[in-house]
Order: C-alpha cells, then structure tokens, then sequence
C-alpha cells in the first residue's frame, strides 16, 4: 500500500435494540431498531448529510440495513450490503447475557471464562473474535484497492472493536477494555500507520440515559 495513500473510514455502530438494553449477545438474531433506534438512525443521517462519501456499506443483517438506509439516502448513495460486516456468531450463546450463560452450570462458566481470555475460541457453534478480524480487516484493504477516499461502514460491535484493535496495533485480548454505544461513530484513517481520529461519538445525549451510567 502507497505510504501516502489513507482511506478514512466511518465506523457506525446500529441504532438499539430491546437486546442492548439487556447487554445481551445479540450475535446473528435478525432483530429490528426500537422507536429510540429509529430515531437514533434518522440523527445519524443528519450528521451525515454534508459529509463526503463515496460508498457506504451495512451488514446484511436487519438492525444494520434500518441504520444504514437513512444515512444512505442523506449521501444519495445506494446502500451495499456485505457479509463481512455481520457481527460475530455467539452460536448456542446468541440472545444470552453473560449472567444467564454462567448460570447453566460449571462447564459453560469455563467456556465463557476461556472464550473472553483467548479471541481464537469461538463460543459453542460459533465464530471466534480472531476471525471477524480478518474478515473485516480483508473488507477495508479491499476497499483501499478500489481507490475510494471515504466509506461509511454499518455495522456491529464486535467487527468494529476487533477492526480498531488492529487499527491501534492491540492483541484482541484488549478488545474488552473500551466500548461501543449503539449509534456510535468512530473515524479512522486506514493507511500505513493507520490512525484512530474518534471514537463513540454521539449524534445526541443518548449516552447520558446508558446503562453503563445509570444502572440497571
């Protein structure tokens, strides 16, 4: 890659789900944005409205392609849908939190347990976090050979925070250490180093009502 050569690139977590608020693996459930995730979309869209883009891309999966739609329409671009942007397979763990999963009993604590301190094991019957990465990371050097300078890319935590862990030179044991909100917007400068420009920026206050800042 050309040193002087930098794609930037807008990572835009999906709007909410009735799962976030559980902080549940929502994993491949196709659900839908909630009221307040529709909403979420429609201010993205807004913040979008005068940015310059070339193309923007959204997981194929429903709570995605809602966020993506109004932003695609505030670029006058078509919204592509691309596999590698689906957040990561929890398998038998999908619609679980982490509580109800350690609750089944001692041999799955211990697959939890492993699962967060190894990023190559996968959960039971699904994708391990080492292998979104590749695919995601393969998604953005493809679209840096296309010659696009700027794409906005829809999708979940997961790919996000496994792509920013390269970005950041980070083994994906970190991964755990920094959070995403839904309808969140980092930047990145893809290029050789790559930069982090933002990260979790918000359209609106809707961090304020988080529960990682209220409570349950």
């Amino acid at each position: 890659m050309d040193e002087k050569r930098r794609l930037q690139v807008f990572l835009v977590r999906h709007g909410e789900v009735a799962a976030n608020r559980r902080f549940a693996f929502i994993g491949r459930r196709n659900e839908v944005l909630t009221s307040n995730g529709v909403r979420q979309a429609r201010a993205l869209a807004e913040t979008f409205k005068n940015q310059s883009v070339d193309r923007i891309l959204s997981s194929p999966l429903e709570r995605s392609v809602q966020t993506g739609e109004p932003i695609a329409e505030a670029v006058q671009l078509v919204l592509e849908e691309d596999i590698r942007l689906i957040e990561q397979s929890f398998g038998k763990w999908d619609g679980l939190t982490g509580a109800e999963i350690a609750a089944q009993g001692a041999d799955e604590r211990h697959r939890l347990l492993t699962w967060e301190q190894d990023p190559s094991t996968a959960p039971p019957g699904g994708e391990s976090l080492l292998s979104v990465q590749r695919r995601v990371v393969g998604l953005v050097e493809e679209l840096v050979a296309t010659n696009v300078n700027s794409v906005v890319l829809i999708s979940h935590v997961s790919p996000i925070k496994a792509l920013l862990c390269q970005v950041l030179g980070l083994s994906l044991e970190h991964v755990r250490r920094f959070f995403l909100d839904p309808a969140s917007i980092s930047i990145v400068d893809w290029g050789s180093p790559p930069v982090l420009r933002l990260f979790n920026s918000h359209t609106s206050l809707d961090w304020q009502r988080s529960r990682w800042l209220t409570g349950p």
